[in-house]
């Protein structure tokens, strides 16, 4: 079953769903790119592995996986002065930790191996003030745009910190950020609504050879498909999160028409 909205579908925002939304996106994006710019390049898929805290502002809550009471067997109790017993210390989890990999697509130049591109499709943990996710997510995109490498950034979240230049645009829900390292500071931006379909950025490449299209919306369709998404959304629930009123009334109408509500 397709969409039924012609771009993004905010009800596949929600974070229950983004994870496997994020996987397919990512997965379908690199089909895309190899049809595109092989054999002189390849996109690969990558991965950054990092340590959640317990206190980050992502985790809804706190993993306690094993408490218990020992005693160190190579000490007695003895009595302590008054009568007191004094005991072994407690030895339980007091600092919880979660591994946490984020997946994301470079390409390479195949002879040399050279990354001449990083694209990134941003999850709401990386807009996320204060959380290690947004932390990792800023520290690669400094490392990338001070070097000769090309940088993508897909944001298909509403919710979430956003760039400063985007205060600059026209309203709009979604953006797409390219910053060819051969224009910086300059870079090229896709400011999308809701009710536009996604667009055709281009993907630069080495000089001398043209950038790659990259058809965004036939990837969100073509991920729409395989990954069912149909059957994890409930049209008859606000998504998370919620829409503008003008957004929700747009919607409501666009959801009735196709019998989905």
């Amino acid at each position: 079953m397709p969409s039924p909205f012609p771009g993004m579908d905010p009800w596949l925002e929600d974070p229950a769903h983004w994870g496997n939304v994020h996987a397919r996106l990512i997965a379908d994006t690199q089909t895309a790119l190899n049809r595109a710019i092989r054999p002189k390049y390849v996109a690969r898929i990558e991965e950054r592995l990092y340590l959640v805290p317990d206190d980050d502002p992502t985790l809804r809550q706190r993993r306690v996986t094993d408490v218990r009471v020992e005693r160190n067997p190579g000490r007695k109790r003895r009595p302590a002065v008054g009568g007191a017993v004094a005991t072994a210390p407690l030895v339980m989890t007091t600092v919880a930790v979660e591994e946490e990999r984020e997946r994301y697509l470079a390409v390479v130049e195949r002879d040399t191996q050279a990354v001449v591109a990083i694209l990134e499709v941003l999850s709401p943990s990386n807009k996320t003030a204060g959380a290690e996710s947004r932390h990792q997510f800023l520290a690669k995109r400094r490392q990338v745009v001070g070097s000769p490498v090309h940088w993508v950034e897909i944001d298909l979240l509403r919710a979430g910190e956003r760039h400063g230049f985007q205060a600059l645009l026209a309203p709009h829900d979604y953006l797409c950020h390219v910053s060819p390292a051969d224009r910086r500071p300059e870079g090229l931006v896709w400011p999308v609504r809701l009710a536009e379909q996604l667009p055709v950025i281009d993907i630069p490449l080495q000089a001398g050879d043209r950038p790659a299209k990259l058809d965004l919306q036939a990837v969100f369709e073509a991920g729409h498909e395989a990954g069912g998404w149909e059957d994890v959304v409930r049209y008859r629930r606000p998504p998370v999160p919620p829409l503008s009123p003008e957004s929700d009334a747009w919607a409501d109408a666009l959801l009735r028409a196709k019998g989905l509500r």
